[in-house]
């Protein structure tokens, strides 16, 4: 798999990290049933951190990420955590938050120190 997938120890996150070289279909489908894994095994709300920076994605691999997503994720107790700066990873971000593709609960960062200084005072305040 292209992913590099951490949970982190004694906190509900699950951390992927796509590579540079993947296959949208198989890897993403994959990353997503690892989420689902993840959420069988702790069974509380978690966050689901990503860090978008190098994953080379198009518009067409966004949206059929979307659509997995939306199926796969179905009443998951999840906030999304996205790090990135591209404008598909931002769009893909505002899309998840949209009633078609989830409603779901979702922050972008451009780094992954922002990304998990907002997951610590999330969890600090009872929030998650």
């Amino acid at each position: 798999m292209a992913f590099q997938i951490t949970e982190v120890p004694g906190k509900p996150i699950l951390m992927i990290v796509p590579s540079e070289s993947i296959d949208p279909q198989g890897d993403l489908f994959a990353a997503i049933q690892a989420v689902r894994q993840y959420y069988e095994k702790i069974k509380q709300p978690f966050y689901y951190l990503n860090d978008l920076r190098a994953m080379p994605l198009t518009f067409d691999q966004l949206t059929d990420l979307l659509s997995m997503m939306r199926g796969q994720f179905q009443g998951l107790p999840v906030t999304f955590v996205f790090v990135g700066t591209s404008n598909l990873a931002k769009l893909g971000a505002t899309a998840l938050k949209q009633r078609q593709y989830g409603g779901w609960d979702v922050v972008i960062f451009a780094t992954l120190e922002e990304a998990m200084t907002y997951i610590d005072d999330q969890l600090a305040t009872g929030k998650g």
